[in-house]
């Protein structure tokens, strides 16, 4: 059987998510999705 982790996401790692949405198309999501991260106002777990 495979084991996962759940881990929330840190600031420096949000570039990670390119790999689920593709980050470079969606500049102002992005930048909203970073800036919430940096706030408080989201929180991801990967």
């Amino acid at each position: 059987m495979i084991s996962y982790e759940i881990k929330k996401l840190k600031l420096d790692d949000c570039d990670k998510c390119s790999n689920i949405w593709d980050m470079e198309n969606n500049p102002k999501m992005a930048k909203m999705f970073y800036d919430e991260l940096a706030s408080g106002n989201r929180i991801t777990f990967i």
